[in-house]
């Protein structure tokens, strides 16, 4: 399907472009220059993986060639190091370019999504994607975020044309994108095994329930596709010691500890660094006593051991219920209106996200407007789909929308929130249709006094 450009999308574009060169000309020029603080708190991975690639051209780690590097899989870094040799070697101006570009694209096709419900109201989803505050910041940071956008929203229109119109081409493009999605960000790694209900669930609230099987079958080709992609990583992983996994046992660990930061039993769901602190404090005694030989095993096989005493203190009773549920709603709020104010710190200052006092700048609070604005359109947005009975396209939002909140745990923020904006500009962007719809109505209905007095 080609896409739409009419005057008015080309009048978004162009606003898009010029607030891209305001953030351009004000933002700190350290985000676009290797090495540079700006550059390093904002590509946590994808900057040591591609200075990995460009010495060594391999997947290892950077002082010792013979130890595989597992920690991280190799999708942004590798997309960097391309960039990095087709352009600047020290300058990531190309990588970021190529961001907002995927950002016009993801914002092309939500255009094409409102029109085929809509014709003529497209460019309003356009615009609720590229003029979003926070893509805009992390289109202009070099971080794998915008890419992994691209690659889940690309699945995501392959799954909802797929409910309009199977093809055998579309659910091999849902599952490779999500497999690619995986090697730049593992996010997609636990929804890759659940396609063949996914795709069940579409094509029954879309009306084509009586073709389950094919559906389901569809699905589980969609897995196996999305599967081989991930596959040749997922070995490396495991021939390194670490079992079929996209990361390393110890970024697993990683994430339990950073999350237990949110579980203060003071202040569930606010950062607090005792809880990790005093978790860390008492580990390795705790194993050292329990397993034989402890100081003897390598770090692949205390991680093992490690996963397992972090889980357990999770389930241990140590945390009431009370705090779970507290610190995950607040990891909810965290990831779905939260202004993203760390973020533009970091791109204006280059100052770290974390651990730092944040600033307020007109450009968080209009993100701040933006998301609260955005938040009750899109909720109006999903009472227009259930009247114009758009049930695969909600089923697919909402789904994804809860899937990606879900995923951090109790570790939620807007950053997470990047993968899934496409989608709530289509929620959104059906808020803002209904609304004008029911003015339109109201406008033209005839005033019963005015009707009398004639």
């Amino acid at each position: 399907m080609a896409l739409i450009f009419t005057r008015a999308t080309i009048f978004v574009l162009a606003l898009f472009v010029l607030v891209n060169i305001a953030i351009f000309v004000t933002s700190d020029p350290g985000c676009r220059i290797v090495g540079e603080l700006c550059y390093t708190e904002a590509n946590h991975w994808g900057g040591p993986i591609a200075e990995i690639l460009l010495t060594h051209g391999k997947m290892v780690t950077m002082e010792d060639p013979t130890v595989a590097y597992t920690a991280w899989p190799p999708g942004f870094g590798a997309f960097e190091a391309l960039t990095r040799i087709i352009g600047p070697e020290n300058d990531v101006i190309l990588l970021i370019v190529l961001q907002l570009v995927m950002v016009v694209f993801a914002g092309l096709w939500v255009q094409k999504i409102i029109e085929q419900v809509f014709p003529g109201y497209g460019v309003i989803g356009l615009a609720l994607v590229v003029l979003n505050p926070n893509l805009l910041v992390h289109a202009n940071l070099a971080k794998g975020e915008v890419a992994l956008m691209l690659l889940v929203f690309l699945a995501f229109v392959c799954l909802i044309q797929y409910a309009k119109s199977p093809r055998l081409w579309l659910v091999a493009g849902c599952g490779a994108a999500l497999g690619l999605s995986a090697l730049v960000r593992p996010v997609a790694q636990y929804l890759i095994y659940s396609l063949p209900l996914v795709f069940l669930l579409i094509a029954m609230v879309s009306g084509r329930g009586f073709a389950w099987l094919a559906s389901f079958s569809h699905g589980a080709l969609a897995t196996v596709v999305a599967i081989a992609v991930v596959s040749p990583w997922v070995m490396y992983v495991s021939n390194a010691g670490h079992g079929y996994r996209m990361v390393d046992k110890a970024e697993e660990h990683l994430f339990f500890l950073d999350n237990l930061r949110f579980l203060s039993l003071e202040t569930p769901g606010r950062r607090a660094q005792a809880p990790k602190t005093e978790y860390l404090a008492g580990e390795d005694g705790a194993l050292a006593a329990t397993i034989p030989n402890w100081e003897s095993l390598t770090d692949s096989e205390k991680y093992v051991f490690r996963l397992k005493h972090i889980k357990e203190h999770y389930l241990s009773g140590a945390i009431p219920p009370a705090v779970f549920a507290q610190s995950f709603v607040w990891s909810w709020v965290r990831t779905l209106a939260g202004a993203g104010a760390g973020w533009a710190q970091v791109l204006y200052t280059g100052v770290s996200a974390e651990g730092q006092p944040q600033t307020t700048n007109a450009f968080t609070v209009l993100s701040g407007i933006y998301v609260v604005i955005a938040r009750i359109l899109g909720l109006i947005g999903l009472w227009a789909m259930i009247r114009h009975r758009q049930f695969g396209l909600l089923v697919a939002c909402v789904g994804l929308v809860a899937y990606v909140t879900l995923l951090p745990l109790f570790h939620g923020q807007s950053r997470y929130r990047v993968t899934i904006e496409p989608q709530l500009a289509v929620m959104a962007a059906f808020g803002v249709i209904y609304l004008h719809m029911m003015w339109l109505r109201l406008k033209n209905q005839p005033n019963p006094d005015a009707t009398q007095d004639a």
